[in-house]
């Protein structure tokens, strides 16, 4: 495995495409993606997904300058069927002898690792890599976590040569945060298992924004994801393995973010205009109105607040630091339009000047 500094977490949209294929090449070559294929309704059918050839061929495109890419069903209830058969090996197969990364867990079902299974011995998935992607919570103990590994994905691992780990702590919640649990349980499991990489994730963007910042509040917030690696990191420099883990968030956007759970009449009504801009170990966030009462035209003054700002990395740092600057001078945004930028701007920094 190539040197890889930093694994981003986004949903297979188009903006998220956007932001990657605006990437600078040493950004790039540096960098993992991870997907998880959207939930695309509040009551989704099999027809729905079958019809996103759009979205597909889009990620088919985009991601031709990528070694590799994790693709996940997470946000997907497990029992949609699509042509009759698990809606992950159905996804899975759409992206068939490309790069794809395959994802498992102990919190899937069965169907979920037959398809898997019988796609790599089809020759349809041709990485000679699986992830076992599992939550923070699973991490308290070993013998338990390990037991419904051996019970459940054992018989996907043995289909691929080498393991990555996936710890995700979504949204942090720092009172179940504890680095040595986390690295006991990570070198058991990599003392077990051909592993080849370890991947801890996480974001501190709550579902609901409010929860963090007001409207019209701009402020800085502290990434717990951050300081929970950097004490993990330390547990290992200060033990014999000397393993290093790599880092994974969720850019700019909350991992429990959804759209279709806003009625598209209230929309205007209920959204608050923001942006986020990742320095040092936090999130500057600006917030505005809503959408309704202040406009689009806002996302000027929010970008102005930033590129004002003494941690502004300068317009030609990426394509989303040249976006801010641009609409800083007057110009309006969206919320879609908005995250290409800055989900950019965001993986720049972490891969050029964080990690």
């Amino acid at each position: 495995m190539k040197k890889i500094k930093y694994i981003p977490f986004l949903k297979l949209k188009r903006g998220e495409f956007g932001a990657l294929s605006n990437l600078k090449l040493e950004v790039k070559s540096q960098i993992i993606p991870f997907f998880d294929y959207p939930r695309l309704a509040k009551h989704i059918t099999a027809d729905m997904y079958l019809k996103d050839t759009k979205r597909i061929n889009e990620a088919k495109a985009h991601l031709k300058d990528f070694d590799s890419f994790y693709l996940d069903s997470f946000d997907i209830d497990s029992n949609l069927k699509i042509n009759g058969q698990n809606n992950y090996r159905y996804i899975l197969e759409t992206f068939s002898s490309s790069s794809v990364i395959p994802v498992i867990g102990i919190d899937r079902d069965d169907e979920h690792m037959a398809g898997v299974i019988e796609l790599k011995r089809q020759g349809k998935i041709i990485s000679h890599v699986v992830a076992i992607r599992i939550q923070i919570e699973d991490t308290a103990s070993f013998s338990i976590t390990d037991g419904e590994i051996e019970g459940r994905l054992s018989a996907a691992i043995a289909e691929f040569k080498e393991l990555d780990l996936i710890i995700d702590l979504r949204v942090c919640n720092e009172k179940i945060l504890i680095p040595s649990q986390t690295k006991e349980f990570i070198e058991n499991f990599c003392s077990k298992y051909v592993t080849r990489a370890v991947v801890v994730s996480g974001s501190s963007i709550p579902k609901i924004i409010k929860k963090i910042a007001r409207s019209n509040q701009q402020k800085s917030v502290n990434r717990t994801e951050l300081s929970f690696l950097r004490a993990l990191n330390s547990e290992f420099m200060n033990s014999s393995s000397k393993r290093s883990v790599i880092l994974g968030d969720y850019t700019v956007v909350s991992p429990d973010y959804s759209d279709f759970e806003i009625d598209e009449r209230l929309f205007r009504t209920i959204t608050v205009a923001k942006v986020i801009y990742s320095y040092s170990a936090n999130h500057y966030i600006a917030m505005g109105e809503t959408l309704k009462i202040g406009g689009n035209g806002q996302y000027g003054y929010l970008c102005r607040s930033i590129t004002l700002s003494p941690f502004y990395r300068g317009t030609g740092y990426s394509f989303g630091d040249g976006y801010l600057n641009n609409k800083s001078n007057g110009g309006s945004s969206a919320p879609g339009a908005i995250l290409k930028p800055t989900i950019n701007a965001h993986i720049t920094y972490m891969v050029k000047d964080y990690v």
